[in-house]
């Protein structure tokens, strides 16, 4: 029981990622369950069609008209395919390099943010090692008021 506890307290932990830091720890959290994480779980872990449009609709958080009207369009279908062709790529490329997810090793995360459309943007490389060799991956995600909520999480490379 106690280590059900420890385990649920750690993932709610993870879960909010209050400062642009956190979204990198988030972030290595989900890869390392890559191997057994569905897609569809994968896709929940991102910001939502849903949030996006709440999101589309806070003039404090998201301060330009254009990308407010952009938030409240955007095709659910398009956002989620983007996310399962990420997911696909992740898994595939993982595959070709031999990496088994769940003994992947944090190192760094190095992020810039930015004010992009009116909204706070975290864009960074995560770095991680697996046996011998050290990995990357790009990742964003974007200030909802809130907490930093993962956007996109693709393009692993050997370092």
């Amino acid at each position: 029981m106690l280590i059900i506890a420890v385990n649920l307290i750690s993932c709610d932990s993870i879960k909010k990622a209050t400062e642009p830091e956190d979204i990198g720890m988030y972030a290595f959290e989900l890869l390392k369950t890559l191997s057994q994480t569905t897609k569809s779980d994968y896709v929940n872990s991102f910001l939502t069609i849903e949030e996006i449009r709440v999101l589309g609709k806070n003039e404090v958080v998201v301060t330009d008209s254009d990308t407010r009207n952009e938030l409240t369009s955007m095709p659910k279908e398009e956002w989620v395919e983007d996310i399962e062709d990420d997911y696909n790529e992740l898994k595939q490329d993982g595959g070709e390099n031999g990496i088994k997810w769940a003994e992947i090793e944090y190192l760094d995360f190095v992020y810039e943010m930015d004010n992009e459309g009116g909204i706070k943007v975290c864009e960074g490389e995560l770095f991680f090692k697996y046996k011998e060799d050290s990995y990357s991956v790009d990742l964003a995600a974007i200030f909802d008021g809130t907490e930093y909520k993962l956007v996109e999480l693709d393009y692993l490379e050997m370092q």
